[in-house]
């Protein structure tokens, strides 16, 4: 599988599927996005670690507009399930593009 690096997006197999995402630089622009788009979108991947708001703060002001938002936290920290337990799915990084686009497809089942 080939992935080019594009400033803040990658080109992957997802970019010829039905599964249509935007890659956003920090958590602001990521909220921005979600506002703006948020009748349109089922997922939010979330990375903790990001410039300008932390992943944490992100997820409270996502929980605060929309309860029952699926989320997916990334991290490549120690973090557990438990931590996020209700608010977030977890996964640690590094992963495969083939893991992540399985539990991406896994949080949009359910």
């Amino acid at each position: 599988m080939m992935r080019k690096k594009c400033g803040w997006c990658w080109s992957t197999p997802w970019s010829a599927s039905a599964i249509r995402y935007w890659w956003r630089a920090d958590g602001p622009e990521g909220l921005a996005r979600y506002e703006a788009h948020r009748d349109d979108i089922a997922l939010v991947v979330l990375d903790l670690s990001m410039p300008r708001m932390s992943g944490e703060e992100v997820l409270a002001q996502l929980r605060a507009s929309d309860p029952h938002l699926k989320v997916l936290v990334l991290s490549g920290h120690s973090v557990s399930s438990e931590q996020f337990a209700g608010q977030a799915e977890v996964l640690k990084k590094p992963l495969s593009i083939k893991a992540l686009a399985h539990k991406v497809r896994e949080i949009l089942d359910q």
